[in-house]
Parts: structure tokens; C-alpha cells; sequence
């Protein structure tokens, strides 16, 4: 008899061009384990995770109070490539708080195919959280939970902590994110994004920190 192989993957050539029906990368993390991620020099980044989870992901939700362009551009051709293979699978819920999300980011992820909603309230946030949903139709859904905004500082070299969970691990801890993150899709304050209409809503506009203001903010 032959020796016994390890089944480690199951592709769907559907969603595939012919000929290119090969395994997708697997997560430098095992999809049953969960591990903190720092950034460090000899630790796995979350760019590098987010990259390697998107690539196995059927629908992905995010979850982030910032959108920078210098975080989108490094994580931009994997999404694409996620959102030809999935078609409208990429959730995000934002804010335009303090001015910080990059419109750029936002009408490129709309051209891209992912449903986006954003609170535009400028003068206070309800959300701060950074959190990541990969669900997956095999049960092995996986998630980060951390302090990284979508910059390239937060996702590559900064002393960030983010923890990546696993369904296998903590299937109640995913479930109340899937819940949550519904709640909050469907709430009132988060509002479909249409860069045609909406596109001057993202700008910050003048006196949003009072008539005299002179406060200076930076946000990386």
C-alpha cells in the first residue's frame, strides 16, 4: 500500500483560471492556534499574516478606526486579488474622526468591490477598535484583535499587539466579534460609502475643533 499523505488543502477550480487551481499560501500560524503578534525583528508582522489569512479567506469583515494609505498600499494588491476571487467579500466599518482616514483608501476599496460604511461624526468616536474577521466555509475562521491601524508603521515595524485567534480555540470569542460586527453594520450611524456622492464628507472640514481652534494633530 502506499504511505499515508497529509491532506492539507481542498481548491475549488470554479475559482480558478484553468490550469491554476493550486493551493492558496497557509498562514505562517496554524489555522487551529492562536499567537501574539509584536512586530518584532524575528516575529511574524501583521502585514505579512494579514496577507498569508486573506489568501485562504471566503468573506473577510475589518474592523478600524483609521484608514491610511500607506498601510492600504502595502496590503493593496492582496485585497484586489481577494475581491476578484470573492466578489463583494470584503466588509469595512470606519470613521472619519480626527480627519485621519485617507480618502484615497476609501474610493479605491469602493472600486475595488468592498462594502464600506463610515461614521462621519468628526467630533467624537464610538470606535477605536482594530480587528480583523477571516471567515472561512471550512469552520477555521480566524481573527486579529489588536492595536493596528491600517498604517504601514502599525502593520509592519511598530510596537503594535495584536493576538490572533482561532475558531478551533475560541469559538465563542469569534462568535461575539461576528455578532458585534453585525450590530454595528446595521446601525444607523455607519453609513454606506458612495464616492460619488459622499466624497466631500471625508474631509476634514474647517472648525470641526471649534471656530478658533488651532490645534495641530498627527496621526501615523
Amino acid at each position: 500500500a502506499p504511505p499515508a499523505r497529509q491532506l492539507l488543502s481542498l481548491v475549488d477550480p470554479a475559482l480558478h483560471g484553468v490550469g491554476e487551481a493550486t493551493a492558496p499560501p497557509r498562514p505562517s500560524i496554524p489555522l487551529a492556534s492562536s499567537h501574539l503578534l509584536i512586530n518584532g525583528p524575528r516575529d511574524h508582522t501583521v502585514s505579512s499574516e494579514i496577507k498569508r489569512e486573506l489568501a485562504s479567506a471566503d468573506r473577510v469583515d475589518l474592523l478600524v478606526s483609521f484608514l491610511k494609505f500607506s498601510g492600504w498600499r502595502l496590503l493593496r494588491d492582496d485585497i484586489r486579488r481577494f475581491l476578484d476571487r470573492r466578489p463583494g467579500g470584503l466588509r469595512v466599518l470606519t470613521t472619519t474622526y480626527l480627519g485621519a482616514t485617507d480618502r484615497k483608501v476609501l474610493d479605491e476599496l469602493a472600486a475595488s468591490g468592498a462594502r464600506v460604511r463610515i461614521s462621519y461624526d468628526t467630533r467624537r468616536t464610538r470606535l477605536h477598535a482594530k480587528a480583523w474577521l477571516f471567515h472561512r466555509d471550512s469552520g477555521y475562521s480566524t481573527a486579529l484583535v489588536g492595536s493596528s491601524t491600517l498604517s504601514a508603521a502599525a502593520i509592519t515595524d511598530g510596537l503594535e499587539w495584536n493576538v490572533r485567534l482561532s475558531h478551533v480555540e475560541t469559538p465563542q470569542v469569534l462568535r461575539q466579534f461576528q455578532t458585534a460586527f453585525e450590530q454595528y453594520w446595521e446601525e444607523g450611524e455607519f453609513e454606506p460609502y458612495d464616492p460619488a456622492a459622499d466624497a466631500d464628507r471625508v474631509v476634514l472640514k474647517d472648525g470641526a475643533f471649534g471656530e478658533h481652534s488651532t490645534q495641530t494633530l498627527t496621526v501615523v
